[in-house]
């Protein structure tokens, strides 16, 4: 399927992403399948075994594409927008970008953050070149930021190239929950993801579609952000909720 084929897909249907980590990953892909997730999103960030050796990562990818036909994102956080629990890998920017140079002809997707000036612009050079997606995307886990904010993040996302803006924010309250969602559906220039971490931001996971968000993530094993949902309950809700 090609990127605009994909991304045509998004607009018209709540698509789920399993996000993977930890061990076990082949198989989580699999039950990701099982489950009815649309996407893998692999978090390289959070699997210790790739620390010593990239090659594991290649081989890691090689053995999940022989398992499954669905699409793979690639994602290898930077520390300073991890999440703030888990087993997780502080590599510096320059190994990031080894990475993702080695990985991105095994994948569809790359996510890669607004922040990561150091790296971000070549990393979606050759995604490019590759015409594969570009997911750009911003986290903030202590608040959800006002309007002005998130339309400044959109923008940056959107001039640096992305496909796909993703903006992630705490919600402390509901109005921060409401905050995110009619931004989210105010903003038309490019597919986008927007997602209220936290307790109080589940229920974004799940009516994030009504206002224009083209993806919600589930967990296979455990939730890997704040509020995350898994998978089961999420393909059981679009169910429910969006027929399928």
């Amino acid at each position: 399927m090609d990127k605009v084929q994909m991304l045509e897909k998004m607009r018209k249907r709540m698509h789920i992403v399993a996000t993977v980590e930890g061990e076990g990953v082949v198989e989580s892909v699999q039950q990701a399948g099982v489950l009815g997730a649309d996407l893998v999103e692999l978090r390289l960030d959070r699997m210790k075994r790739v620390e010593k050796d990239p090659q594991v990562a290649v081989n890691l990818l090689k053995a999940v594409r022989e398992r499954t036909a669905l699409p793979l994102i690639l994602t290898i956080r930077s520390p300073q927008e991890q999440e703030p629990s888990g087993e997780l890998t502080r590599w510096p920017d320059e190994r990031r970008l080894e990475l993702y140079e080695q990985l991105i002809p095994h994948i569809d997707m790359v996510d890669i953050e607004t922040h990561s000036s150091a790296i971000n612009e070549r990393v979606i050079q050759q995604v490019q070149q590759a015409e594969k997606l570009v997911i750009l995307s911003y986290h903030d886990y202590e608040r959800t930021p006002g309007e002005e904010v998130l339309l400044e993040q959109a923008n940056h996302a959107r001039n640096l190239g992305a496909d796909i803006i993703k903006i992630a924010a705490l919600a402390n309250t509901l109005e921060d929950v409401k905050t995110l969602l009619m931004f989210c559906q105010s903003w038309t220039q490019s597919p986008i993801v927007a997602i209220s971490l936290g307790t109080v931001g589940s229920i974004s996971r799940i009516v994030g579609f009504v206002f224009g968000s083209c993806l919600t993530y589930g967990y296979i094993q455990k939730p890997v952000g704040p509020g995350q949902m898994s998978v089961k309950l999420l393909v059981e809700s679009r169910r429910l909720y969006y027929g399928d």
